[in-house]
């Protein structure tokens, strides 16, 4: 946390890391996400073997689905899209679907968050989920911060993303205080978002 408040020059209240087994555990806990892909894909890399269109996914399929990212266009960049559209519409189904409300799949969605989500000690979940039930799913946006390129290298060879921290703050300031119109000059950067829980877009 103090590492990413340090970089976009932003107090976080709360911080919360699902894993990817957490995308494995949570799809189990509420019957499955709806997800949907522009083009059918099959990556043996990571195990995603998927028609085009609308499905749902769960379990494996989940865990495949959210982790590849060879044989997309944009890599990295179109593998956050899939994390935060399957996110969002994981979400919407928990808002929309009684789900907070049947104490069964309530019991198994807290389960999976213990198991496979790192939260801080001041985020309490049953207090969370309370007020999670007066949110609709529309409420909700993901967004990612723009990037200059997703091939660079570090000093040592390694693949990196690489970023304008300034921009990159003035970005995450725009979120909190409002956006504001970037200068004439300014370079288009490459970003993925926002989606919206209520959404279930086809991504790639």
């Amino acid at each position: 946390m103090q590492t990413v408040q340090d970089f976009v020059q932003v107090r976080i209240d709360h911080y919360a890391e699902v894993s990817l087994l957490g995308f494995y555990l949570l799809t189990e806990a509420i019957g499955g996400v709806e997800v949907c892909l522009k083009d059918a894909v099959s990556d043996p890399k990571s195990g995603a073997d998927f028609p085009e269109g609308r499905q749902t996914v769960s379990g494996s399929d989940a865990l495949a689905f959210v982790r590849q990212r060879h044989n997309l266009p944009r890599g990295d960049l179109d593998r956050i899209v899939r994390q935060q559209a399957f996110l969002g519409s994981a979400l919407n189904k928990v808002l929309s679907a009684g789900t907070l409300a049947n104490p069964v799949m309530l019991s198994d969605l807290l389960e999976a968050i213990r198991r496979s989500v790192v939260l801080d000690p001041g985020l309490d979940v049953l207090d969370f989920v309370q007020r999670m039930r007066g949110l609709a799913a529309g409420d909700v946006r993901f967004v990612t911060i723009p990037v200059v390129t997703i091939n660079g290298r570090s000093p040592d060879g390694q693949s990196i993303v690489e970023v304008d921290v300034k921009e990159v703050r003035g970005f995450v300031k725009g979120l909190v205080d409002g956006p504001s119109d970037p200068p004439p000059d300014a370079p288009a950067r490459r970003r993925a978002g926002p989606i919206t829980a209520g959404d279930v877009p086809c991504v790639n």
